[in-house]
């Protein structure tokens, strides 16, 4: 009996634990990776934006090199999800990273060897769009085969977690380096980063894909990933919201460099840290989501977007330049919320065999918020930056009163349908 109760409580104090996942070998190895690839992405955001702006100080042109890597994101992310399901996503990962780091690899050395262009830099950017596009449906994907239904939310949040730590950590090394040694050393620091993050994904031993049965065609698997997406009412209810906050909230992420820079009169050292208090609130959003249950979270992705809307009207508002660390800490708060709990919903609703093109229109928000990225820059050339994320952040909070009033009555109104009758209708 003894015996008995002490298997029981170890059982209980695993799935308590804040960490259990990271007991299971291959999703260690898996989220290790990703503390690389997340690095190297945080690195690489500040390093671009500072180099366009070096080279034509104009925050139209930031907006411009932003939207030329969410196109080819929003052109590839849906058949990314394809991919990821019918194709090994381990070895996707693989292949799209190699190309980030050697395109990262190049970059650097352009810069170094003084040759170095707009073009070039809009060029590599369409190209870094385009493996994010194809490496977030089958990352996102791939947790499902290293974790069990029981691990799943922790381990969304833990892959979180990992995300704001290097939101919190890098961008303020990436500002140290530009300051001590430019951005063509900053540049071969992500693409180094990177690297490490394949060294370690190619360790992971991942579950092979379910059989689907009859192959189809790609364009039909493509139309059945949007039916599902659009149809099922719990995931339609979160993609609704999810594209909104891809064209007010998102963007801000994106022109944070030229915020602080241009707006605030930041160095590269005080934008990194600019960037840094997003990332602890992101961790502290993490955090609260890893020790306080939550039973919905599709509500949670709700507040999460009503209070992403406030984080950035204030950060337009506020006329003092520290202070809007305060509300960029609050956006990376929301920011954790809502990828955990929007994360997590994917991962528990949506079938195996259709979640890579379901986690793919999921990642069409964050191309959108590239896209979005443009007009707002151009808006904050002719009008003000602070007056532009004023604008975005009220509409926002409006889109979540209104869509958080319609969607919630009509997925009510709707019965669950098995996810097999959506894909045949």
């Amino acid at each position: 009996m003894l015996a008995a109760m002490a298997s029981e409580n170890s059982a209980s104090t695993s799935r308590t634990a804040p960490f259990r996942a990271l007991r299971l070998r291959n999703y260690r190895l898996y989220w290790i990776s990703g503390l690389g690839m997340t690095a190297s992405q945080n690195v690489q955001r500040l390093a671009l934006a500072w180099l366009i702006l070096d080279l034509t100080g104009s925050l139209g042109q930031l907006g411009l090199m932003i939207l030329m890597m969410g196109l080819p994101m929003a052109l590839v992310s849906l058949w990314g999800g394809v991919l990821a399901d019918r194709y090994d996503r381990k070895k996707i990962l693989l292949l799209t990273q190699a190309f980030t780091a050697s395109n990262l690899l190049l970059l650097a050395i352009l810069i170094e060897a003084d040759l170095i262009a707009t073009w070039q830099i809009y060029l590599s950017s369409a190209g870094l769009g385009a493996a994010q596009a194809l490496t977030m449906p089958a990352r996102t994907a791939m947790v499902r085969s290293l974790v069990g239904p029981e691990d799943m939310k922790n381990a969304v949040a833990l892959n979180a977690v990992q995300m704001q730590s290097a939101q919190v950590i890098w961008p303020s090394v990436a500002g140290g380096i530009i300051g001590l040694a430019g951005v063509s050393a900053t540049l071969a620091t992500s693409s180094g980063l990177s690297f490490v993050g394949i060294a370690f994904l190619s360790l992971v031993h991942s579950a092979p894909l379910e059989s689907r049965g009859v192959a189809k065609s790609p364009l039909r698997e493509l139309a059945e990933g949007l039916r599902y997406s659009f149809s099922a009412p719990q995931v339609s209810t979160l993609m609704g919201m999810a594209m909104i906050v891809g064209f007010f909230g998102l963007p801000f992420m994106s022109m944070a460099p030229g915020f602080a820079r241009e707006v605030l009169n930041f160095n590269a050292g005080s934008t990194g840290l600019f960037l840094m208090a997003s990332g602890l609130g992101s961790i502290a959003g993490s955090i609260f989501v890893l020790i306080v249950p939550v039973r919905d979270n599709l509500r949670l992705y709700f507040l999460g977007s009503g209070l992403m809307g406030l984080s950035v009207a204030l950060v337009g508002i506020t006329p003092w330049a520290y202070v809007t660390f305060l509300p960029a800490a609050l956006f990376g708060f929301c920011l954790s919320l809502m990828i955990v709990g929007g994360q997590t919903l994917l991962q528990t609703v949506v079938p195996q065999n259709i979640l890579g093109r379901t986690t793919s229109v999921w990642s069409l928000v964050a191309a959108i918020g590239f896209v979005a990225s443009f007009p707002i820059g151009l808006a904050g050339e002719a009008f003000g930056l602070r007056t532009a994320l004023t604008a975005c952040g009220l509409i926002l909070i409006l889109g979540v009163l209104v869509n958080g009033t319609v969607r919630t009555g009509v997925l009510r109104g709707r019965s669950a349908e098995p996810a097999e009758a959506l894909l045949t209708r």
